[in-house]
């Protein structure tokens, strides 16, 4: 059996790396400083820079795409699709003392982002805020919008 199209799912992760980009944006730099799963280090907020640790007095913000189940949908022949899910996490950061104000701000920005978003192969669902406990210094909340995307699966 051979998957020709395996870079799927590397391309739904550019699909959604692209998406946050450029809705992250106010005139042409990030709100926060990003740390994104194809970089090794965090985005400044001009884009371009690369941090090798978080702001201190400032808030950042974290995405993840975590992986889910797979299933096929078509059978039989010589091609079929599976359908695959998965979760985008925009795990936000706010110094402690800006209370909560800035956190919910900016979850509110990030929970447009992907919220039943449509496009590039990949669908969106749902997304929702949750406040999460504080960790050194830092308010957290997440933003969690799970999707799904469709591999084409030749024999």
């Amino acid at each position: 059996m051979g998957f020709p199209n395996s870079t799927a799912r590397l391309d739904i992760g550019r699909v959604i790396e692209a998406r946050f980009s450029a809705q992250w944006t106010v005139d042409g730099s990030y709100r926060t400083v990003v740390q994104f799963p194809s970089v090794l280090g965090l985005i400044a907020t001009d884009t371009t820079t690369v941090l090798n640790e978080p702001p201190t007095g400032a808030s950042w913000i974290k995405l993840d795409i975590v992986d889910g189940e797979t299933e096929a949908v078509c059978y039989g022949g010589t091609s079929g699709s599976n359908r695959a899910a998965g979760l985008i996490q925009l795990m936000i950061f706010s110094p402690r003392q800006a209370g909560d104000a800035t956190l919910f701000t900016l979850a509110g920005y990030a929970n447009a982002i992907f919220d039943r978003y449509h496009a590039g192969g990949l669908r969106c669902t749902a997304s929702g805020i949750q406040k999460i406990d504080p960790e050194k210094g830092w308010n957290r909340a997440i933003v969690r919008t799970p999707f799904e995307y469709y591999i084409e699966v030749t024999t």
